[in-house]
């Protein structure tokens, strides 16, 4: 998502109404001139929306939130256009350029704004730690930065592109060059091949919240493209974004996407950058949804407590549960070994308020305190 634009032309216009001058621009692919222009007509439309959202924006709601717009305001972008008109355009053999004056409906998009909003401000601005390992156009295997213990590598297309995309909208990241000599992979990690579980651990260890791992790979499909001495590739992505403290799976993606370029290593990597593109579109509406279902009907708590030595004292922590804290709507028990419990919530409330509410407690048998809390996961001990 492009960052938000707060000082644009403006133009009369009904109070109810903003008007603003928009440009899109779309890729001529195998020749079809009609689907390029479509596609170029909703790029304007949609950064037509986004210059009409910063000026229902307050500074210090834009601040506050790293000027955020949830993408289910942009991807329905035609909806808030009430009408439009098409002021200029640029054709060549390659690309289609549009520039549009369009009409938006100012109070259904303020409204639809200040719940996204909402939600970003209730669920905080989560660290992301990006593992996907990259096999360009050439390369006998993937490469990967958590597979060589400096952290560091020359491939990171896909990384770099979701920091463009997901920064503007209050996530932040984490730097992997930033954590040599301060982590150390397993033995485990010495692959590209990265199970959820090593992801996990190894992103909550570097102070992430979330992890999208998976794989990227691009291959070359065709040279003299058009006659030209143009090379097209293509590239599959394949991602899952982890939540670090529980291991929830919060959404996948599956995404393709062609690109050209002089050679096959740059088509490579613009196929990357234009497929994670999109990915990264696909993911954060999914994540989103999660996140309005979570706000709206509450969410799943993973509540972890050590020292358990009798089990009459998870029957008596499990009621208090059931019974005594306001917004847990379940209980159920994942497992008991060795003095330790595991339980899963539905809370409409966070980690943090469970906390407080079981401090606030007394027990007959036991006292407990709070060893750890994260967003999604509450760690305790019983004495």
């Amino acid at each position: 998502m492009h960052s938000l634009i707060l000082s644009f032309a403006m133009f009369a216009a009904p109070d109810n109404f903003v008007t603003v001058d928009a440009t899109g621009e779309a890729a001529i692919f195998n020749g079809d001139l009609v689907q390029a222009r479509e596609k170029a007509l909703q790029d304007a439309l949609r950064n037509a929306v986004e210059k009409a959202v910063g000026t229902i924006i307050t500074s210090d709601s834009v601040s506050r939130d790293f000027e955020l717009v949830e993408d289910r305001v942009l991807s329905q972008a035609r909806g808030y256009v009430k009408k439009y008109d098409i002021t200029n355009k640029k054709e060549d053999t390659s690309t289609v350029e549009l520039t549009i004056k369009a009409q938006i409906g100012k109070d259904e998009l303020s409204k639809d704004v200040d719940a996204a909003l909402q939600i970003i401000h209730q669920k905080g601005k989560p660290k992301i730690l990006i593992m996907v390992a990259e096999q360009n156009v050439g390369q006998p295997t993937a490469q990967a930065w958590w597979a060589n213990q400096g952290f560091t590598t020359n491939l990171d297309v896909v990384e770099n592109t979701f920091i463009d995309m997901w920064s503007p909208i209050g996530f932040s990241f984490v730097d992997p060059q930033a954590l040599k000599g301060k982590i150390k992979a397993t033995k485990a990690m010495q692959s590209s091949q990265l199970e959820d579980k090593e992801a996990k651990e190894f992103a909550g260890k570097a102070g992430a919240q979330v992890v999208i791992v998976g794989k990227a790979v691009a291959q070359e499909v065709g040279s003299k493209v058009f006659g030209t001495n143009m090379v097209s590739a293509r590239a599959n992505l394949s991602v899952r974004a982890i939540r670090t403290d529980t291991g929830d799976i919060l959404a996948t993606s599956t995404m393709d996407g062609g690109s050209m370029a002089l050679d096959a290593t740059t088509a490579g990597s613009n196929a990357f950058k234009e497929t994670t593109k999109k990915m990264a579109e696909d993911l954060k509406i999914k994540i989103m949804k999660k996140w309005l279902e979570e706000v709206n009907g509450g969410q799943a708590i993973k509540l972890i407590v050590n020292n358990v030595k009798k089990t009459t004292f998870l029957k008596t922590l499990k009621n208090t549960l059931t019974t005594q804290i306001r917004g847990v709507s379940a209980v159920r028990e994942r497992g008991y070994k060795n003095k330790v419990a595991e339980f899963e919530l539905d809370m409409k409330g966070t980690a943090q308020d469970l906390a407080v509410e079981l401090e606030g407690k007394t027990f007959p048998d036991f006292k407990l305190d709070v060893d750890e809390v994260t967003a999604n996961a509450l760690e305790i001990t019983l004495k």
